[in-house]
């Protein structure tokens, strides 16, 4: 990720800030593949992401506000990238686990947040995923 694509980002999630004043939640940037491959092993298989170059993990506090506006501020993060970009639920998971306090406090997380949400980058490709039709959420009509 580099500079101009973090400031977007970082412009993004603070453009707005409907409910708490000022916000109480806290964005980690994680830009370093090999610190992110490291804690991919410890996802179980089934959560694996692959191929992943960077990852903003959202935090709030214990409320139903911070969660809210964290919640919004990474959508907002999401809807402003400009490379291939995804929600994860792998990240969100691990980070709302007890096991992964020593690691929050290690990346500065602020004692008592929760997780909020992940976004996970990936390398731009060429070839683009093929994704299978889901018949129950598509319908087409001519």
């Amino acid at each position: 990720m580099d500079d101009r694509q973090r400031t977007e980002l970082e412009h993004a999630a603070l453009n707005g800030c409907p409910f708490e004043q000022p916000p109480r939640w806290h964005f980690l940037f994680i830009e370093n593949p090999e610190i992110l491959q490291e804690m991919e092993a410890l996802f179980p298989e089934e959560r694996r992401e692959k191929g992943i170059t960077d990852a903003v993990i959202a935090f709030s506090a214990r409320s139903a506000s911070s969660a809210a506006d964290a919640g919004a501020a990474l959508n907002r993060m999401y809807e402003a990238a400009s490379s291939a970009c995804r929600f994860s639920d792998s990240f969100t998971v691990f980070f709302s686990r007890r096991e992964a306090e020593a690691l929050k406090e290690a990346f500065g997380v602020p004692e008592g947040y929760v997780c909020a949400g992940a976004l996970v980058f990936s390398a731009p490709s060429e070839e683009k995923p093929e994704v299978p039709l889901r018949w129950d959420v598509f319908s087409y009509m001519k």
